[in-house]
């Protein structure tokens, strides 16, 4: 099931920043694309088989030639452009809980729920033999997903971002005792007027 029109007002926002030991340092904040199989997953999770629970983080060991994020993105596109070398990705579950927050909370008006997750050099998806390497990886994007106990062929995008979008950085360099960390914020109702599933906000 694919739906290509709006049924919601929603949108999204992330941001990217490093995780230190003792601190996050932001990089950016900025609007991010929410594509067409969102709406497959809200179809799963109002029935309650599927849920946001983890993303994905896009490297390089090489130079990073980046293209658009269209809306038709799914999962498979990180399962095979982004793990064939010198790409990869790694998966990893979300720091935490969801945080849950509304402008208005008896008209469930700009209810908006935040979701984080920090690169893990443990959980990288490896494509003969890529790997996290500090100084040289480069991570350049990042995926809202549910991740399927079934495993990664299973995933399902719900949002897609290249951290240039939106006047971010080409890419950030995997530094030594530090992350890469993002927070993605989705709003629904009032708050996310002119912006739909279809169409970046950026």
């Amino acid at each position: 099931m694919i739906i290509n029109e709006t049924f919601l007002d929603w949108r999204g926002e992330v941001e990217l920043f490093y995780r230190f030991p003792d601190h996050d340092q932001l990089i950016y904040r900025s609007h991010n694309m929410i594509v067409y199989s969102a709406s497959d997953l809200m179809a799963q999770a109002i029935a309650g088989n599927k849920y946001i629970n983890g993303m994905y983080f896009a490297f390089a060991n090489a130079e990073v030639v980046l293209e658009p994020v269209p809306v038709q993105r799914m999962a498979r596109y990180y399962h095979t452009i982004n793990s064939t070398p010198p790409r990869g990705f790694t998966r990893v579950a979300l720091a935490g809980e969801p945080l849950f927050t509304s402008n208005d909370i008896t008209k469930y008006n700009g209810n908006q729920v935040t979701f984080t997750a920090v690169s893990d050099n443990d959980v990288v998806i490896e494509a003969a033999g890529n790997m996290v390497i500090n100084n040289v990886t480069r991570f350049f994007g990042a995926g809202l997903m549910h991740l399927d106990a079934a495993g990664y062929a299973n995933d399902i995008l719900f949002s897609a971002v290249n951290f240039e979008d939106g006047g971010g950085p080409e890419y950030l360099l995997k530094l030594p005792g530090a992350q890469i960390g993002f927070r993605w914020i989705i709003t629904f109702g009032e708050g996310a007027e002119g912006s739909s599933s279809s169409e970046s906000s950026s």
